[in-house]
């Protein structure tokens, strides 16, 4: 099953509101911890990938193009 940027998005949302929860100074390695994955997840090479995956998967599958799974 491909990886669906909106679900890429909304994982994202979620670490962005878990990090922003958590205590400044005694969560701090956890805080930086959600910090790299973050920035993976925005990162060009992290969206590439999906779109990739994505790709392959359509081709490799024979999966019908529909606009809502790209969404």
């Amino acid at each position: 099953m491909p990886v669906r940027k909106r679900d890429a998005q909304r994982a994202l949302l979620l670490l962005e509101e878990y990090r922003n929860k958590l205590n400044h100074t005694e969560d701090r390695q956890l805080r930086h911890s959600i910090q790299r994955v973050i920035d993976i997840f925005q990162s060009n090479l992290f969206q590439a990938l999906i779109e990739e995956t994505n790709l392959l998967t359509v081709a490799l599958t024979g999966w019908s193009f529909n606009v809502q799974n790209w969404a």
